[in-house]
């Protein structure tokens, strides 16, 4: 079994339905329904395999709001050939 040790240079976090915190400090209000690529090294040639990827995957709100909602299901962090998934299940 292989272990990967990683130092965090930079910070990201999404809350609330959600709002995400960037790496360079800007708030982003994702209402989609769908993974995103929060973080990724080579964005200037996107054809380029990166070393590391963050992506995060959101799913429909099942409680009736007045708006569109929705919540983090899912988180996949990639470096390499590490693949780590953390799936978060509604407790309510």
């Amino acid at each position: 079994k292989k272990t990967l040790v990683v130092s965090a240079l930079a910070q990201c976090g999404c809350f609330g339905d959600p709002h995400c915190l960037t790496t360079d400090g800007h708030i982003l209000h994702y209402q989609g329904v769908c993974e995103y690529v929060m973080s990724r090294d080579n964005c200037g040639n996107l054809t380029d395999t990166p070393t590391f990827e963050l992506r995060v995957k959101f799913h429909e709100q099942d409680v009736p709001t007045s708006s569109p909602a929705s919540w983090v299901e899912e988180v996949t962090f990639i470096v390499g050939e590490y693949v780590s998934r953390c799936v978060f299940v509604d407790v309510f």
